[in-house]
């Protein structure tokens, strides 16, 4: 359970729905943890065995299920129980098509087995829609919109001094392998010693890779925190980068183009053919290649003020491409 998911909450509400939410309060990667408000109720999924699962589904008799994905075996029998009553189950889709075996193996899946347990995908972006179609979704099943940040909290608009003057790159997001943090650290380095740059970077987050950025003197660490507290910090910034070795729809890109940022992205990032348009709003480098990202860290920082803030202006429309308005609207569809 992620934060981001409370505006696309209450416009459910405010549009007459009633929310219950069961959340994984094990596994969760970041430390949030979600209260009940009017229209939504959350429960842990630790306090919950599939007996107690299953009738919770039968009491609360939902018009509709979303589930986040297939790894939770306890949701996909209640859903196969809920689909024997034409219930629609959506799963949320921000993966991307890379031929894996395991992505074959799911392709084959006769559709109405699929069917038996999933209805529609709910997808991110186009990467995400021809995954689904390979594992062989109807466009009829399928629905867009998927993952939305709080734009109204990262809006340029609610946000001082927001300018792209700030000598300062931005990272928010896990210290782990698949962020690509080794290439942030190298490649920053490389922009540094090799092409002599001038400007500072920030990583706010949390993980098992925070040593490799500490040890760099070049490199401010900071903690986990809010997206309020993020607000803040990405209007003291100048651009935002994200070198994802390899990235599914990571939320922060949404809020980065919403709070009006220029855009560094990995080319592995899988929602930059959403919200990232090269040379338009940001600079696209070759995931994994630490002289592509140098090379872009300077680009961006050779850019005019002027020419910054029309990127920053630019991210600001394309971040309107999805708002919590639209996620909930899209989902309703399925009503």
């Amino acid at each position: 359970m992620v934060p981001s998911w409370m505006p696309v909450f209450q416009e459910l509400v405010i549009n007459g729905s009633v929310v219950d939410v069961i959340h994984w309060d094990k596994k969760s990667k970041t430390p949030y943890i979600p209260s009940n408000q009017d229209g939504v109720t959350f429960h842990p999924r630790s306090k919950f065995n599939q007996e107690m699962l299953n009738a919770h589904l039968y009491d609360f008799n939902p018009d509709l299920i979303f589930i986040s994905g297939w790894m939770d075996k306890g949701y996909l029998l209640s859903a196969f129980r809920a689909r024997k009553n034409d219930i629609p189950v959506i799963f949320g889709c921000d993966d991307w098509w890379t031929g894996s075996l395991r992505q074959r193996m799911a392709s084959f899946i006769p559709q109405f087995l699929r069917q038996s347990v999933i209805s529609h995908a709910w997808v991110s972006g186009p990467r995400q829609y021809e995954y689904c179609k390979r594992l062989g979704f109807c466009d009829d099943e399928i629905v867009f919109n998927f993952l939305t940040c709080d734009t109204n909290n990262f809006s340029s608009k609610n946000m001082n001094n927001n300018h792209n003057n700030k000598n300062q790159f931005l990272y928010v997001g896990r210290f782990s392998q698949e962020k690509g943090i080794k290439t942030l650290v190298n490649g920053f380095n490389y922009y540094i010693k090799e092409l002599e740059g001038t400007w500072g970077l920030t990583c706010i987050g949390n993980g098992p890779l925070k040593n490799v950025l500490t040890e760099s003197n070049n490199i401010e660490v900071l903690e986990f925190m809010s997206p309020e507290g993020l607000s803040s910090h990405f209007s003291d910034s100048g651009a935002f980068v994200l070198p994802s070795d390899r990235d599914f729809s990571p939320l922060v890109v949404h809020e980065a183009t919403s709070a009006g940022k220029p855009l560094i992205l990995s080319s592995n990032v899988g929602n930059a053919a959403t919200f990232a348009i090269h040379k338009f709003n940001s600079l696209i480098f070759t995931a994994m290649c630490e002289k592509s990202l140098g090379h872009a860290f300077k680009k961006m920082e050779d850019y005019s003020i002027k020419e910054r803030s029309i990127m920053g202006s630019n991210s600001l429309k394309l971040s309107l491409r999805n708002t919590p308005e639209i996620a909930a609207a899209s989902l309703e569809t399925l009503l």
